[in-house]
């Protein structure tokens, strides 16, 4: 998160999109705790984009493209965004 905020602040009129559904049945979305965590970090919350029903990398990816602009910058702090077994840049178009 620290550096998708860093990113936020580097790049003009940028957003972020925060993706991650409900990993225990007794929490909410990961993606809310996430906008929780970006707006105490200075976010403005009209500038997050909250995506909570994914719940696995490849999900993630898939609906953070269907909410993203054309142009992307994707952060991610676990190695397991290299295993989505998406075909990966080319299916961004």
């Amino acid at each position: 998160m620290v550096e998708s905020i860093r990113l936020y602040r580097e790049i003009s009129d940028a957003r972020l999109i925060v993706s991650g559904g409900i990993v225990r049945q007794k929490d909410g979305p990961i993606a809310n705790l996430m906008a929780e965590f970006t707006t105490t970090m200075g976010v403005p919350r009209q500038d997050i984009i909250v995506e909570g029903r994914s719940t696995t990398t490849s999900e993630n990816l898939l609906e953070v493209k269907k909410l993203s602009a054309p142009r992307l910058s994707l952060s991610s702090h676990h190695p397991a965004i290299f295993d989505a077994r998406l075909p990966w840049p080319a299916s961004w178009g």
